[in-house]
């Protein structure tokens, strides 16, 4: 989802297993073509976890009004987030975005095609832009130094404090 979407999504547009993006008088879509998102499924889970009494909005002040009044506000908050995790120079939602892209693109059955529909891209090569192939690579060849044996006590340790989010690249402007 882009970051418009999820500060207008509300709740009436979240189902079991789907979001559906619909353009009303005060907000657009991208591209004014409405969408139907799928839901994994454990965002499924996580979903019917809440407590959303008198909740509107996905991101409610808990009162039916949006928690954030603007886009800069949200991307403000996701970047002290990030900066507390240690993830420094990151656009915060779309690192997200390309994050998800990168991982749909790097399986072994992955589909541009089909990932192209997912992020609603009009061209093939805006979705292939986003598979940081380079990235992949480091991250495997990092990710064979941790799994050493003498590792696996301290990691045993770490992990539990470590929150586990992944972006696939920030880019410094």
């Amino acid at each position: 989802m882009r970051g418009g979407e999820l500060l207008a999504l509300k709740w009436d547009n979240v189902y079991p297993d789907r979001i559906e993006l619909r353009s009303t008088r005060d907000w657009k879509v991208k591209g004014r073509k409405d969408a139907i998102v799928p839901i994994a499924e454990d965002l499924k889970e996580f979903i019917q976890s809440q407590d959303i009494q008198g909740e509107r909005y996905v991101l409610d002040d808990g009162r039916g009004k949006p928690l954030y009044s603007s886009l800069g506000d949200l991307t403000k908050s996701m970047r002290k987030a990030l900066l507390k995790v240690g993830i420094e120079n990151a656009k915060p939602l779309h690192s997200f975005r390309s994050t998800v892209a990168t991982e749909l693109l790097s399986g072994e059955s992955s589909n541009p095609v089909q990932v192209q529909k997912l992020l609603r891209h009009q061209s093939i090569q805006t979705t292939m832009s986003y598979l940081n192939s380079d990235h992949l690579q480091q991250v495997d060849l990092v990710n064979k130094l941790g799994n050493s044996p003498q590792n696996t006590v301290s990691k045993k340790k770490t992990e539990s404090r470590k929150p586990s989010i992944h972006l696939a690249y920030s880019r410094k402007r």
